[in-house]
């Protein structure tokens, strides 16, 4: 469960930013986002891997370019599928998005972005 995970070179990325509601925290959400995370990975046999990353407040400013503006309280649920088709599939399980309305109700936004791997590499 919190072991490393290899991503095929053929699959797409889901990186979906939730903004959490003032006054909530991550830890607040963090049994919906287990139990949405359990769901998924037991139900959708397209499902390769997934991550959940919280916030932790810090910007590189060596590695931004721009304004750096007020990123606010967030937290990353990244998804890895064979094909956004199945990714897509996925949002039609009524008891996997019965479940990530319990998430929901900490957040004040959400987006949720599509990738394609285009490069990956280990150091040697």
């Amino acid at each position: 469960m919190f072991g490393p995970i290899k991503i095929p070179y053929e699959s797409v990325m889901l990186l979906n930013i939730c903004k959490l509601k003032n006054g909530s925290r991550f830890e607040d959400a963090e049994m919906a986002i287990g139990e949405v995370c359990s769901l998924t990975k037991n139900n959708h046999d397209n499902f390769i891997a997934g991550q959940v990353f919280s916030y932790e407040g810090f910007i590189s400013p060596e590695g931004t370019v721009g304004d750096m503006g007020e990123e606010g309280d967030h937290f990353l649920l990244i998804t890895y599928w064979k094909d956004f088709e199945s990714h897509e599939e996925s949002h039609k399980d009524k008891i996997v998005m019965n479940a990530f309305e319990g998430i929901l109700e900490f957040l004040s936004d959400t987006k949720e972005l599509g990738y394609k791997l285009e490069w990956q590499g280990e150091k040697e």
